[in-house]
Formats: C-alpha cells, structure tokens, sequence
C-alpha cells in the first residue's frame, strides 16, 4: 500500500495510505452515475419549461452546458461540505485532503472540480487515470493545481502491539508503572507512533511533539519528576502495557 507523506504547517510528517487507482475510478463512476440523474431531471424539467414559454438559440446553449455546471457544482459543494468526500467517494472510503494534512477547503474544492474538465471531460478520463497512476503522489491535475491529494478516510494503524518485540510474560517480568493499565490500547498506539516518528525524523517539530507527550505521560503517572532516558521511559511504558494486557 502506497504511503503519502504529508508534512503539516508545523513541520511534522504524518503518512497516510493513499487512495488506489482502481478506488478513485469506481467513485468516479458512482459520481458521474449521480451527476447523470441530476442533469436528466433538470433539463426535463427545465425543457418543459423552456418550451411552455419559448426558447432561444441561448437557452439551448444554456441546456447543453448544464451538465458541466452540475458536474463542478456537485464535486465542489460534496467535498466541501462532507469533507472531503462526494458520495462515490464516501462509498469507497476515500476523500481530499490538503498536502499538508488539512481538510480542503472551497478554494480547493473549486480548483479540483473545474479543472476535472481537463482531467475527464475533455480527455475521457485518461489525463487524469494516466497521472493518478504515475504522479507521486497519485495526484490528477486538478489535484496538483489544488495542492490536494486522496487519502484513504478510515487508515490503517500504522503498527500493532503484537508487531512490537517479544517480551517476558507477567509472572517473570514486574511492571515498572502499573498505572499503565487504565491506558487504552488506541493510547498506547498513539504513544507508540510518536516514539517512532522522533525516531524515524529527527527534527525540531517531533523533538517537541515527543516531550510535550512525555511530560503528560509522568504526569498522569503521578510521577514526581521526568525520567532523564524519555525514550527508554516511553519504551517501558509500552513494555508495561503488553505485559499487563496480553
């Protein structure tokens, strides 16, 4: 599975798995399936219209190109309002995100659905299946001028307990904080991923995220001061919990 990595405006890495071609295109389909109903009933409706009290050479331009305005109508307000996500792509789990990791916004659900002219319309879709399966970041046109990408909406966790080093089992192993049994698992993951993100990037921006962590483990262990090795105190703590939990 492709990881994206996306560095936020603190300058911190996060990866996340990112959406297939194949995802993309299915919602694509769904989504054209959905803006397809949506432009046969109003141009019935706005041809019964037009014809009940007469249509120019305009009005019949204005039909022609509706599909278009509710193709870029339909992406922009779907992945603006549900972040990120039209109804095909909510289907297939998937939805938009800026590089660095934030939601998009209007501007960039505006720049991505107008130019989805460029990447479907007028190429039938092989501009955009073409870059989406050999750009970097698999991203079409519309993504790389909306600085967007697609990620997976529900990722998998990036590791499990049970990936971590085998270690003794309770009866020959004594719990240096005990206190760590009324952590979560989801706590436990969380603390984890940051270790490895201190270890794998070794910047400012996680140095920082990794003690701000630290300090509010001690603290919720009651601890009187900080251990001075943070990262063999981290490492016991999820030693701690293994063995208290398995």
């Amino acid at each position: 599975m492709k990881q994206l990595a996306l560095k936020t405006t603190q300058n911190v890495v996060i990866e996340y798995p990112a959406a297939t071609t194949f995802e993309r295109i299915i919602a694509g389909i769904l989504d054209l399936f959905i803006v397809g109903i949506l432009s046969w009933f109003f141009i019935f409706f706005t041809s019964s219209f037009f014809e009940r009290f007469g249509v120019d050479r305009m009005g019949e331009v204005f039909l022609i190109l509706m599909p278009l305005v509710i193709l870029i109508a339909y992406h922009t307000l779907s992945e603006y309002f549900a972040n990120g996500q039209s109804v095909g792509k909510r289907v297939l789990g998937i939805r938009v995100v800026r590089v660095d990791g934030q939601r998009a916004g209007m501007r960039e659900a505006v720049l991505r659905s107008i130019v989805l002219i460029i990447d479907l319309v007028l190429s039938s879709g092989v501009i955009g299946s073409l870059l989406i399966a050999t750009s970097r970041r698999r991203q079409r046109l519309g993504d790389m001028a909306a600085n967007t990408v697609i990620i997976k909406s529900a990722p998998p966790k990036p590791f499990r307990l049970k990936d971590i080093v085998e270690i003794k089992s309770i009866e020959d192993y004594e719990p240096t904080y005990p206190q760590v049994i009324n952590f979560t698992e989801k706590d436990i993951l969380q603390v984890k991923d940051t270790l490895k993100r201190l270890q794998r990037y070794k910047n400012d921006a996680h140095r920082k995220a990794f003690m701000k962590m630290v300090k509010r483990l001690a603290k919720l262990l009651e601890l009187k001061e900080i251990p001075r090795d943070r990262v063999a105190f981290v490492k016991t703590i999820i030693r701690d919990y293994i063995v208290l939990t398995r």
